[in-house]
């Protein structure tokens, strides 16, 4: 059945190299013919249709629109409601103009200095019904608002990294929004074509574009960037070690000395430091620390496979308030973000490793 409908649709649209044929005739005809013709824009309103006429410049989805007049309509509020998630994620304002049109297509164009992106929301609906998911339209608007952003409409001469440029980014937002890699890619999976052409590259590059961009995105969900050192990371602390009788209660003490001591021994930067009880005891969270960690090296000879350098991990410091005034109060100034530290860890509970020892070092 989606064989039947793919079919339809491309017969309904035309084959995509008739349509690169046609092109290469506009582009001549143009350059030939209609060179002293200028691309004009009259906007559309909510009782009239508007037009580009001649368009010259655009990066399209799957083809490149050359030479053309199109009819312009106001966007429909699903469309309007999916630019604006996009642009929400990227943390933009709607710099551009956005209009419907019956290209078979959705194209990212500059004219007059003014930026624009052009759909056809009968592509949109086919994708998403065939594909079962609104991902599809959302790559598509996200692959155009890429090429605005990466300054690709300002250069008339398409080629095919532009375009692996702008699926990167698709990728990379919708990882942002929540879509999963089978999500993010399939309307390339759906639309794309077999071999590169003058100007568009094969899905299968493509398909590869949007993964990296997805994966980038799926590598930083959990980045931040690194505080900067603490104001006082020069001094000299008068206590500037803690050992387990100076961060742990008795009871974990003698837990963690049933077993052998080889535990991990680490030196990181302190991201964040959380005030909360992990073990749900309901303990005063103000007593307890829940310290996200980027390692920055890691002992050798106890090295732990699962953890790596650059990575984040947390590692909990429970119940510390039971320690003597003097102890407490260095210890409160040493763990903060941005403070490098050397450590050891051991897992007592709680779904992070305690700290079992901790040392203030300089950045």
């Amino acid at each position: 059945m989606k064989a039947i409908l793919l079919f339809i649709f491309f017969v309904f649209i035309s084959c995509n190299k008739e349509k690169d044929n046609e092109q290469k005739i506009l582009k001549e005809e143009y350059h030939n013919s209609n060179a002293t013709l200028r691309t004009s824009v009259i906007q559309p309103t909510e009782t009239t249709k508007g037009k580009i006429n001649n368009i010259d410049v655009g990066c399209g989805y799957t083809y490149r629109l050359k030479g053309t007049n199109i009819d312009l309509s106001l966007p429909q509020k699903r469309e309007t409601e999916q630019i604006n998630s996009i642009l929400q994620h990227v943390g933009i304002p709607m710099n551009f103009e956005f209009y419907s049109a019956n290209i078979e297509n959705a194209v990212a164009t500059l004219i007059d200095n003014k930026r624009y992106i052009i759909y056809d929301q009968r592509l949109f609906n086919f994708s998403d019904k065939l594909g079962a998911t609104y991902w599809n339209s959302m790559s598509i608007l996200a692959h155009e608002i890429g090429h605005h952003l990466s300054g690709h409409t300002l250069n008339i001469h398409n080629n095919l990294d532009i375009e692996l440029e702008a699926d990167k980014f698709s990728g990379f937002i919708l990882f942002k929004m929540g879509a999963k890699l089978s999500e993010a890619t399939n309307a390339i999976i759906l639309l794309g074509a077999e071999n590169d052409s003058d100007t568009h590259p094969s899905k299968h590059r493509r398909i590869a574009a949007i993964t990296n961009g997805w994966n980038e995105a799926n590598s930083q969900r959990y980045s931040s960037a690194i505080p900067p050192p603490p104001i006082d990371d020069d001094d000299v602390f008068q206590i500037n070690v803690f050992n387990e009788e100076d961060i742990l209660s008795q009871d974990m003490i003698e837990y963690v000395n049933n077993y052998e001591n080889n535990h991990n021994d680490y030196e990181g930067i302190i991201i964040n430091i959380d005030r909360e009880d992990p073990s749900g005891n309901n303990i005063d969270p103000y007593h307890n620390m829940l310290v996200t960690i980027e390692l920055k090296k890691v002992n050798k000879e106890n090295y732990d496979e699962n953890r790596k350098i650059g990575q984040r991990y947390q590692f909990n410091l429970i119940d510390y308030y039971q320690k003597d005034r003097v102890t407490l109060s260095w210890l409160e100034a040493l763990m903060v973000p941005g403070r490098k530290i050397r450590f050891k860890s051991f897992y007592i509970g709680w779904g992070s490793e305690s700290f079992t020892y901790i040392e203030k070092k300089r950045r």
